[in-house]
């Protein structure tokens, strides 16, 4: 045979096996929408379809372009899920599925004292004797147990709420399957998402439960159905929709100005603290320097960036200081409830029983409680538009020491 002949031979037999391999990666992709193979979630959506429920399948969500009668299943997911939209998302009416088991939704989970740990296999059913091919029975009365007698599972995890009773479980208290109300909307807990794979839903229960859920998600609300796989973003808050763009929140301010007729000191006042903000993000996306001019035109003094940099630009002009004050109680409370583990909405009493279950001694409990109570003070004499006298600058320079000073304290709680 010619070296011709055999390089052909050679390089088709190579693409040959670049397409097998490439297939059989496709087909080894846990939870894939598109797939059929035995580990793929193709017949699920399928179902889904059957249905008569509107699916979409996103690579990235917004959650603020969800309505109250839209619903998610979100599979194993890579990612922290965003808990405190999720979250505003059910009370307004929505309704969430979590199928996980070694994923990233522990933090919804917790959220709601929802906790994840490994079967009592002494008490569970085995199918063909399989340890981890675990058998689920139903627990109680529930639009997911409609004739599903047993709904079996691969390599589960249980989960457990202490008030919560059990949909499908292992045994008395070993839950696989939970479901609860949150405010207007609904969550369902699945400790396995592996139930909804083609393999499993070759079993009958597994695929009336699957039925069971879709149809529960969708309530007859006319709402959509996102199916959220281990790849998918989610990403904004519920109710804003585009709040994880840019300047999404100057955006917003500059839509409620327009609608509300404040005074002329007041309309100076917001046009500073607006100006101030875009001044400081403008600094951190233009050029630091220019080839067409020389370093001394246009000499300019320096200003730090960042919040210094709008206390600075603020203080440098007869202008009130109650709008950065806004701002700076904003970024103070998120980072409190971050380093706390709350989730919005909270109140300066929950804020300080968890200051005083991590430890805080009493004084700087009320020290907190005091600033958070100053600070809430102000936001009601700027919300009605009755702050008379501007915010002096000593005052809101103590604030700021006051909040850092609270910051350093939770950052050294256990």
């Amino acid at each position: 045979m010619s070296s011709r002949p055999r390089h052909l031979l050679v390089a088709l037999l190579a693409l040959a096996l670049v397409a097998i391999a490439a297939r059989a990666g496709a087909q080894d992709e846990d939870f894939s929408p598109e797939s059929d193979a035995w580990n793929g979630l193709g017949r699920f959506a399928a179902i889904a379809r059957e249905r008569g429920v509107t699916l979409e399948i996103p690579a990235r969500l917004d959650v603020g372009t969800l309505q109250p009668a839209d619903a998610l299943i979100v599979v194993s997911p890579n990612d922290e899920l965003p808990a405190a939209s999720l979250t505003d998302f059910m009370r307004a009416g929505g309704r969430v599925a979590l199928g996980d088991d070694f994923g990233r939704g522990d933090t919804l989970l917790r959220t709601f004292r929802i906790g994840r740990g490994r079967p009592n296999r002494a008490d569970a059913l085995r199918l063909r004797g399989n340890d981890e091919l675990l058998v689920a029975r139903p627990s109680a009365g529930h639009p997911l147990t409609e004739g599903v007698s047993a709904l079996v599972t691969n390599h589960p995890m249980v989960v457990y709420h202490p008030e919560l009773e059990p949909i499908f479980s292992f045994g008395e208290r070993d839950a696989v399957v939970l479901a609860g109300a949150v405010g207007a909307g609904r969550l369902v807990a699945i400790g396995d998402p592996s139930v909804l794979i083609a393999n499993m839903l070759e079993l009958r229960g597994n695929q009336r439960f699957a039925e069971n859920l879709v149809d529960y998600l969708d309530g007859g609300r006319g709402g959509r159905l996102f199916l959220i796989t281990p790849g998918a973003v989610m990403v904004g808050r519920y109710g804003e929709p585009g709040a994880d763009r840019p300047l999404h929140d100057v955006r917003a301010m500059l839509e409620r100005l327009a609608d509300v007729e404040l005074p002329e000191t007041a309309l100076r006042i917001a046009a500073a603290a607006i100006a101030g903000i875009l001044m400081v993000l403008a600094a951190g996306v233009l050029p630091r320097s220019s080839p067409y001019v020389g370093a001394a035109m246009f000499a300019r003094p320096s200003v730090p960036g960042g919040f210094a940099g709008r206390i600075e630009w603020f203080s440098q002009r007869p202008a009130n200081l109650g709008d950065p004050a806004m701002v700076y109680k904003l970024e103070l409370e998120i980072e409190l409830h971050r380093r706390l583990g709350l989730i919005a909405p909270v109140s300066i009493d929950d804020v300080a029983n968890r200051m005083k279950a991590r430890g805080m001694r009493s004084t700087d409990v009320e020290s907190a409680r005091r600033l958070l109570g100053e600070l809430a003070e102000l936001r009601e004499e700027w919300e009605r538009g009755t702050r008379g006298d501007a915010l002096p600058e000593a005052r809101f320079r103590k604030i700021l020491a006051s909040g850092e000073a609270l910051l350093e304290k939770v950052r050294n709680l256990g």
